[in-house]
């Protein structure tokens, strides 16, 4: 099991896999991506379809997501 270089929104490891929740209730499905070369590239949050967008935008100020499930 693949481990974020960085910790949730309230410093829990996050792992590929996990679903994490923003304040909103909005919520994704960790993705990563090891052929990609830079780590900001490698982990990604699923937002169900085609919608992916960088796991280190979401566990910011502005994102404030944490993992609600492994």
């Amino acid at each position: 099991m693949n481990i974020a270089p960085w910790p949730d929104y309230k410093g829990n490891e996050i792992q590929e896999g996990d679903v994490i929740m923003h304040p909103s209730g909005e919520n994704g499905v960790v993705i990563f991506h090891p052929e990609r070369n830079d780590p900001a590239d490698q982990w990604t949050v699923n937002y169900g379809g085609y919608l992916e967008s960088r796991l280190c935008l979401q566990i910011d100020d502005k994102g404030q997501a944490v993992v609600v499930r492994r």
